[in-house]
């Protein structure tokens, strides 16, 4: 009896991960030599047999040229597995390079409509001349008034193109 509990002790040390190769070998001469074991060990003798099954057709030594082709065939995957992430850098330059032009476009197109709204007050289209002091100053009121309102207005597309920049970034 003395013999089973050293048995069931390497089973443990086994099945933990902890036994060392003389241990199982131990184990499967023990399995293989007795065909009366107890009950309890009945399937670990299987798992013993089974293994050692195992272990004879793991034996066979594998051809040359597999291991050659398994060679060429994981440098191949590496290959392409590096090509994908090099495409993927590219793309996400591009996308990059896209959007920036995308933004000073807009950002242009936004200033040149601006620019082209407050041209068409400024211009003029015939020459008023008042005649009298109070003309004069009511006309330059006027004038005050009117870029007082575009300086308002551009002010307000600054401030809503930083919020926009603000929530984008």
């Amino acid at each position: 009896m003395k013999h089973i509990e050293e048995i069931k002790q390497l089973l443990v040390k086994f099945y933990a991960g902890e036994s060392s190769q003389e241990e199982e070998a131990c184990l499967y001469r023990y399995f293989m030599e007795h065909e009366d074991v107890p009950e309890d060990l009945t399937p670990d003798k299987e798992v013993f047999l089974a293994l050692g099954r195992l272990g004879k057709e793991a034996e066979v030594e594998a051809p040359a040229s597999l291991n050659n082709d398994l060679s060429l065939l994981i440098d191949r995957e590496e290959r392409l597995q590096i090509r994908r992430i090099r495409t993927w850098e590219t793309w996400a330059r591009v996308a990059t390079v896209a959007a920036s032009i995308s933004v000073v476009v807009l950002l242009g197109v936004s200033l040149i409509k601006d620019s082209d709204a407050s041209a068409d007050v400024c211009i003029v289209r015939h020459a008023y001349v008042p005649q009298t002091e109070e003309g004069a100053i009511a006309e330059t009121s006027r004038a005050l008034m009117i870029l007082s309102e575009k300086m308002t207005r551009a002010d307000e597309n600054l401030v809503n193109a930083s919020i926009r920049l603000d929530n984008e970034y």
